[in-house]
């Protein structure tokens, strides 16, 4: 996928976070666009993310000493195993997550026998090319 499609996802996904607030429900059938309120609000929980998909597997390796891979592609989220520069691993797919060393997207991992969320700017080539 090309590095503007990254770019993108990426900005809107930023606008998107500064609300810190997933809405859930619809407003009435009645009510006038101008007037509707959310029926709930759910702050969100970047660490419990949705998935990933396995049906375009890319082989690459960790570039980052030491490399964490966390539950979810933010840093606070938490930190399931730790790796190291030259590590083999297969890339599953990216998202968009917290910034980085100035990078927001975020590969799905396997390496060292472990799985995991890890900043792009730590995987060579720039992590996957496909979009979970």
């Amino acid at each position: 996928m090309p590095d503007s499609v990254k770019y993108w996802a990426a900005a809107v996904a930023a606008m998107l976070s500064l609300s810190g607030v997933v809405v859930v429900g619809a407003p009435a059938a009645t009510a006038s666009p101008t007037t509707a309120t959310p029926t709930s609000v759910i702050p969100l929980n970047p660490c419990a993310h949705p998935g990933w998909r396995e049906d375009t597997p890319t082989s690459g390796s960790l570039i980052g000493e030491p490399t964490n891979m966390r539950s979810g592609p933010y840093l606070d989220c938490a930190i399931n195993h730790v790796g190291h520069s030259g590590d083999s691993a297969i890339f599953e797919c990216y998202v968009v997550g917290g910034v980085y060393n100035g990078v927001s997207t975020w590969t799905f991992v396997y390496a060292d026998g472990s799985r995991g969320w890890v900043n792009d700017s730590l995987l060579s080539g720039g992590g996957s090319s496909n979009h979970c």
